[in-house]
């Protein structure tokens, strides 16, 4: 073996423990975010805090579907925490024809585009906590069948009720998530 292969040898070994040693080093970083030791800006746990907050209704079918998912993830399976805080979400929808089928003048495809805006307020809405906005949109195959448009249409607003809810949620935890001390 040459001198050249022990020095490159020795190179490929100290890379190595380089990269194990800032992992090891880096590890300690990272904290998972919907843990029961990741603490909130409000001074209780992540999951705590998130429960304790009251999804009033939101009119309309696309609220109603977004309302119901909110709940389920806020709360999980803590429904008996006491509210402390109040969600207020305003919603936006609209459809838009995207592909039209020009030997029959028809729209072949159409999309469900929502954007919900919401606002983060104590019980007594007295002080907002935060405020934010999502958007989202999901697209769905038209025929001739008017039924059948009717249910691709209802299952395009429910998906993007539940993105806009997953989106919601994300946002609210993170932007609660206190730094670590």
């Amino acid at each position: 073996m040459s001198s050249d292969e022990a020095i490159a040898g020795r190179r490929v070994s100290l890379r190595a423990f380089a990269a194990v040693a800032a992992a090891l080093a880096l590890s300690g970083c990272i904290r998972p975010l919907y843990s029961d030791t990741t603490m909130s800006t409000q001074g209780a746990s992540i999951r705590s805090t998130l429960a304790a907050i009251d999804v009033p209704m939101i009119p309309d079918g696309l609220g109603h579907t977004m309302r119901n998912e909110l709940v389920y993830l806020l709360e999980g399976r803590n429904a008996q925490t006491p509210k402390r805080y109040k969600l207020l979400i305003a919603t936006n929808e609209s459809v838009a024809t995207t592909v039209v089928n020009s030997a029959f003048q028809r729209a072949d495809a159409a999309s469900v585009q929502a954007t919900a805006n919401y606002r983060l307020l104590t019980s007594d809405e007295s002080r907002v906590i935060l405020n934010g906005s999502v958007t989202g949109f999901a697209t769905y195959e038209r025929t001739p069948q008017r039924f059948s448009n009717l249910r691709a249409a209802r299952d395009a607003q429910q998906r993007v009720a539940r993105h806009l809810a997953e989106q919601i949620h994300l946002q609210l935890a993170t932007r609660l998530a206190a730094e670590p001390s």
